[in-house]
């Protein structure tokens, strides 16, 4: 519960903020996508899609009906927890509202790391609205979606989004690479169980071969309960307005982006130093800076063309990162002994 509180506790109140900017970054990506998404509607409802969606990675019928069965399916899982519909409801609205900013910040920012804002989408529920207004069965099922609500590397869309665009660049079949990612998924998922409790029982969940974040994740969300539980505090007022301020700030660095050209502040940067508990930009802020730093030497000195002769260098520093991780991974692997690792995984 102290990643939370120490956010949102205290003046200038930097989670409040986050969340206020989250949602606007949301809104705003997705009142720019209005048209599309209205006229994708409406051929969805007609049945006259083919014509506009041989190229999407699904047709617009089929997305839209996945989108309704699988929230209500949410919805429904939330309710077998205990969860009153409409709160259920509430919360993966929200939570997908943050999903939505969190990709359009990996799109426009391309940030090494996923995060969110602190107190994530339970805890804006119920630090907004006061504890008191929710039934005790509706705070445990909410202490229960910690485990995806709280790590914002979990939610995918950011990384099908990216792998979209890498099919539509490559001129893949959008299609077939959203097969291909539904097949990985289900695979993905069933090997990460079996991987973990394997890891588990042979090795022990507490002992000293397990990494501890992935234990102290088993009792974050119920050490979020007994606060919610014992300090059962009221509609907060002050939390509210500074989600308020986060939104307006968002609001007009946007606008003052799209109406000057010389205008050097991005709406991102302010939501994500917002975001998260601090840690992950506090180990990745050096290597984003000398990023930025190096497009800003090509750009200044060598213009676009020199730019785009330098990308493939820069592109290929990070696939050899992770090539180098892969195969020190299997060796190391054979040999039982720790090995390198890629950043930030």
């Amino acid at each position: 519960m102290h990643d939370n509180w120490s956010m949102t506790g205290a003046v200038p109140y930097a989670g409040n903020q986050g969340i206020g900017a989250f949602v606007a970054l949301a809104m705003i990506a997705l009142a720019g996508s209005w048209p599309h998404l209205k006229g994708a509607f409406n051929a969805a409802i007609q049945n006259r899609g083919i014509a506009m969606d041989d190229d999407e990675p699904q047709n617009y019928r089929t997305a839209y009906i996945g989108l309704a069965a699988s929230f209500l399916f949410l919805v429904g899982f939330g309710v077998a927890l205990g969860i009153t519909w409409y709160v259920a409801a509430l919360f993966f609205t929200l939570f997908l509202i943050y999903v939505v900013a969190l990709t359009r910040i990996r799109a426009e920012a391309g940030l090494p790391w996923s995060m969110g804002p602190v107190p994530y989408a339970h805890g804006t529920m119920i630090n907004l609205a006061g504890a008191h207004s929710f039934s005790t069965p509706s705070l445990v099922g909410l202490s229960m979606f910690r485990w995806f609500d709280s790590d914002w590397r979990s939610p995918q869309m950011p990384n099908y989004m990216e792998a979209m665009k890498i099919a539509r660049e490559s001129r893949l079949n959008p299609r077939h690479l959203t097969a291909a990612i539904g097949a990985g998924t289900v695979m993905s998922t069933l090997a990460s169980w079996m991987s973990l409790l394997g890891i588990y029982y042979y090795f022990g969940a507490s002992s000293s071969h397990i990494n501890s974040w992935r234990t102290d994740q088993a009792h974050y969300g119920f050490d979020e309960l007994q606060g919610w539980l014992n300090l059962r505090h009221g509609f907060d007022v002050q939390s509210l307005k500074w989600s308020i301020v986060g939104a307006v700030v968002v609001v007009l660095l946007t606008t003052m982006r799209r109406s000057f050209v010389w205008w050097p502040f991005h709406p991102i940067g302010y939501a994500v130093a917002n975001a998260g508990s601090g840690a992950p930009f506090e180990w990745a802020w050096m290597s984003i800076l000398v990023g930025w730093f190096c497009k800003y030497l090509t750009l200044r000195y060598g213009g676009i063309q020199a730019y785009r002769k330098c990308l493939p260098f820069f592109i290929g520093l990070i696939l050899g990162d992770y090539a180098a991780g892969g195969v020190t991974s299997l060796i190391w692997l054979f040999a039982h002994m720790s090995g390198y690792r890629t950043f930030p995984i």
